[in-house]
C-alpha cells in the first residue's frame, strides 16, 4: 500500500507540473514523499492555505500521542543534558550543554541518552505512525509561511528555479518547529532533522569531511540501521556541539578532531576506546569507498 502511494504521488508530482521527475525541486519531493509519506503532497503544497484546516484535527491528534509517548519515554528522568524533541519526522535528541569526550563527561552522559536512543530505535514503527498523523499540517502551514516570506507560491518558485530551496525552508519549518520540545527558529538548520539534506546526500557524501549537521545525520542512520554502536553514534552525532553555531555549519576533516580528542584522552590517563572506535568507523567508510572504486 506504502509502494502505491509513493508511485501515484511520483506519477501525479510529473503531471501536475508538466515536469520531468528530476526538475530541479522536483525529485527532492518524490524522495521525500518516499521517507516520510504524505498523502496529497503536491496539492498540499500548491494550496496550503485550502490544507491548514482540512489536517488540523490530525494535527491535535499528534499533538497528543507524541505527548503521551514521550511523557512514557521520560518518565521521571532528568535529562538535564539532553534535548529529547517529538517532530512529524519522529523523535531526536541534542546537547543542551557544551559536548566534552573526557571519560567521565561520556559516562555520566551514556547513562540518560543511552536508553533514550535505544527506545527511540526501539520503537520506531510506532513513532512514525504518531509522527505522520501531524505531517500534512505542520507542511501546509510551514509552506504558508515560506509562502508569505518569498512572496512565491511552489509553481513560482519551480518557474524560477529556486525550488530546492523553497522546499528545503518548508521542510525545515515542518520537521523542527511543530511538535513536543521543537526548535528556536533561529536552530533550524543547525539542530534537529534536515529532510532534504537527508533524501539528497549523494554517493560522494564523506562523513569525515562534511558539515556538523550531515555528520549528526550519518551518525543517526547507521545507529538506526544497527551498524554501529552506540557509544560510536554518541560520539559522531555530539562530536560538532564541540564547535560554535557557525563553526558547526563548515567542512571539517572529523578524523582529525577525533584524532587530537583521542590524543587528549591518552594524555588524560584514559583508553579512548570508543574515541578509536570513532576514527575506525570513519576509516572503514574510506576503505569501502576505495574498494568500490577499483573493484
Amino acid at each position: 500500500m506504502v509502494k502505491h502511494t509513493e508511485d501515484k504521488t511520483a506519477q501525479t508530482i510529473a503531471i501536475s507540473n508538466n515536469l520531468e521527475p528530476k526538475a530541479g525541486g522536483i525529485e527532492e519531493e518524490s524522495l521525500l514523499c518516499e521517507r516520510w509519506p504524505v498523502s496529497n503532497l503536491v496539492a498540499i503544497l500548491n494550496n496550503p492555505a485550502d490544507m491548514i484546516t482540512h489536517y488540523e484535527d490530525d494535527f491535535l491528534s499528534f499533538h497528543e500521542e507524541s505527548g503521551k509517548l514521550i511523557e512514557a519515554l521520560l518518565g521521571n528522568v532528568q535529562l538535564g543534558m539532553l534535548n529529547v524533541r517529538f517532530g512529524v519526522g519522529g523523535v531526536t535528541t541534542d546537547m543542551a550543554q557544551p559536548f566534552e569526550l573526557s571519560a567521565a563527561f561520556l559516562e555520566f552522559l551514556w547513562k540518560t541518552e543511552r536508553p533514550i536512543c535505544h527506545w527511540i530505535r526501539h520503537q520506531a514503527s510506532e513513532i512514525d505512525i504518531v509522527a505522520s498523523q501531524g505531517r500534512a499540517y505542520a507542511i501546509a502551514d510551514a509552506a504558508c509561511e515560506v509562502q508569505n516570506i518569498t512572496g512565491m507560491s511552489r509553481k513560482e518558485a519551480i518557474s524560477n528555479q529556486c525550488y530546492s530551496s523553497y522546499l528545503r525552508q518548508i521542510y525545515l519549518r515542518a520537521f523542527n518547529l511543530y511538535g513536543v520540545f521543537p526548535l528556536k527558529k533561529e536552530e533550524l538548520g543547525l539542530k534537529g532533522i534536515d529532510p532534504i539534506a537527508h533524501v539528497s546526500k549523494g554517493r560522494s557524501f564523506d562523513p569525515s569531511a562534511c558539515n556538523g549537521p550531515q555528520l549528526e545525520m550519518y551518525a543517526r542512520e547507521h545507529f538506526f540501521n544497527f551498524s554501529i554502536d552506540f557509544e560510536v553514534f554518541s560520539i559522531l552525532k555530539n562530536l560538532p556541539y564541540r564547535f560554535s553555531l557557525p563553526e558547526q555549519l563548515q567542512t571539517r576533516d572529523w578524523k582529525k578532531v577525533i584524532q587530537i580528542e583521542l590524543t587528549s584522552s591518552w594524555m588524560r590517563g584514559e583508553s579512548g576506546q570508543w574515541l578509536e572506535a570513532a576514527l575506525e568507523t570513519l576509516n572503514r567508510y574510506d576503505i569501502n569507498q576505495t574498494k568500490q572504486h577499483t573493484g
